[in-house]
């Protein structure tokens, strides 16, 4: 049995305050068991996906590009916008420029991501690193559907000298713009693969995420300081 991305969550909040709750990581373990109606649902999302891309004009982007139904990225979207999901606590934080990029991703490790770039960071273990792949971001002005993408191409946490985490994740979030454009209601998908053990489809649970627009333009953070 292995360890679920959701007990590295709650693991990585104890170690913040230098806490760690194994009670809690046993609850977590639970969530290995999941029903195969998600499988389902991934498989359907990858479809979609697909049908999707075929749809435009457009090839495949190279790095955060936006793929959307005009050539031009509506300007009320550019920002800061900022993701919670009450469950788990989870914290998650997206720029957007108004060219329609991704300048700058905070996941739920609270670190500060770029695209293509390493971000190290100290852990009670050691040092510790968090490598960002693509970022992708993606509106339909048709439907107000807005999606973003982000890879997570190396994860090396060191909770402690004998609990180190080697990984890669992608966080998948779809979902409506409200009228106002300052609420984004997205479903996050992850699929989170340890170096030696997959992602098993049948532990894929998709949750809810409630953007809220923070800042009416995007705010280039140069440093790895926490939010």
């Amino acid at each position: 049995m292995g360890i679920t991305r959701a007990c590295l969550f709650f693991l990585f909040a104890d170690y913040s305050v230098r806490s760690y709750n194994t009670g809690g990581l046993l609850i977590c373990l639970e969530r290995r068991y999941m029903k195969e109606r998600w499988f389902v649902i991934v498989c359907l999302s990858a479809l979609l996906a697909v049908l999707n891309g075929c749809e435009g004009t457009h090839q495949a982007p190279k790095g955060n590009d936006k793929i959307a139904d005009t050539n031009t990225f509506p300007e009320f979207l550019a920002g800061r916008w900022t993701g919670l999901n009450g469950e788990i606590g989870g914290y998650w934080q997206a720029d957007f420029t108004p060219e329609g990029r991704i300048s700058r991703y905070v996941d739920i490790w609270n670190e500060i991501l770029k695209e293509n770039q390493t971000t190290d960071f100290n852990m009670p273990g050691g040092p510790s690193h968090i490598t960002a792949g693509n970022f992708y971001v993606n509106y339909k002005p048709s439907t107000r559907m807005l999606s973003m993408t982000a890879e997570l191409k190396d994860i090396h946490l060191m909770y402690d000298q004998e609990f180190v985490v080697d990984a890669n994740s992608t966080d998948y979030f779809n979902g409506p713009v409200s009228e106002d454009g300052n609420t984004w209601t997205a479903e996050r998908i992850e699929i989170f693969n340890f170096s030696d053990q997959p992602q098993d489809p049948n532990d894929i649970s998709p949750e809810t995420v409630i953007f809220k627009k923070v800042q009416p333009q995007a705010a280039v953070a140069d440093s790895n300081e926490k939010h």
